[in-house]
């Protein structure tokens, strides 16, 4: 299936590792330019790398999602170099493990700042150009914790949950432009953050008792992820907006 990827210029957010490293190069592999971004330089430039070594370009940014200046900035170094912003992917995340009753402010901020404020910020950097343009797409990286709302993960979950409903909403407001937006909400997947998440012994994200509740009774791969989010970058998604797409293998199912 040919799904018209070629030349677009796609920005990455939360792309150095995990499920961001593998929709960086499922869309070099589709032939995306991209441009990557993310707090820690050194895994990102890897991933940018080995993006480049499947023969398109590559800008990689080192930026702090929930710094607005951070991300004007880069989105500024994304069109000095590209000229053009075709899909943007909002997928920086952050999680903090705590029941509510044990967190704090700063708890708050973090994963808040992080998921909510940092999408806000990169749409709003790119929005205008996408809109001049009247083309472009906007993904979400969700969670199905919005959806569900899990233990240890309060905050996590009302963040995510926010992903969706704001997602709903400016897909109202900018169809008008040629503007879509949508989210694709993962469940448990084969990462470090969810190594992390269950106490870093990465043999567990198997363990029957944690996939009970999985149809498919295993976490998803990153790569599976990805290949949604390259069918809703697509020309082939021309029709969908507004909508959360799950890939949890039977995890969540909505009505």
């Amino acid at each position: 299936m040919d799904l018209n990827l070629t030349g677009k210029v796609v920005v990455i957010g939360g792309a150095s590792k995990g499920i961001g490293r593998a929709i960086a190069l499922a869309m070099a592999a589709e032939g995306a330019n991209l441009v990557l971004f993310a707090r820690h330089k050194k895994p990102l430039d890897k991933v940018a790398e080995k993006a480049r070594s499947l023969g398109v370009k590559v800008l990689s940014v080192k930026a702090d999602v929930s710094q607005q200046a951070d991300v004007d900035r880069m989105v500024d170094q994304a069109l000095n170099s590209f000229g053009q912003i075709d899909v943007l992917i909002n997928n920086a995340a952050i999680a903090t493990m705590k029941r509510f009753a044990d967190m704090d402010k700063k708890d708050w901020d973090l994963d808040i700042n992080i998921i909510l404020y940092g999408m806000l910020y990169s749409v709003r950097a790119t929005l205008d150009h996408m809109i001049s343009r009247k083309s472009g797409k906007i993904i979400n990286v969700g969670s199905d914790a919005g959806s569900v709302g899990e233990p240890y993960q309060p905050v996590y979950s009302a963040a995510k949950a926010g992903v969706v409903a704001f997602t709903k909403a400016l897909a109202k407001d900018v169809a008008r432009y040629g503007v879509l937006v949508n989210t694709v909400s993962a469940a448990l997947t084969d990462t470090e953050g969810a190594t992390r998440f269950i106490g870093g012994d990465r043999e567990r994200l198997f363990d029957k008792n944690i996939l009970k509740d999985y149809c498919l009774r295993r976490p998803a791969n990153p790569e599976e992820i990805a290949d949604m989010v390259l069918f809703v970058a697509s020309d082939r998604a021309n029709f969908i907006t507004g909508q959360t797409i799950h890939v949890n293998g039977g995890y969540y199912m909505p009505n």
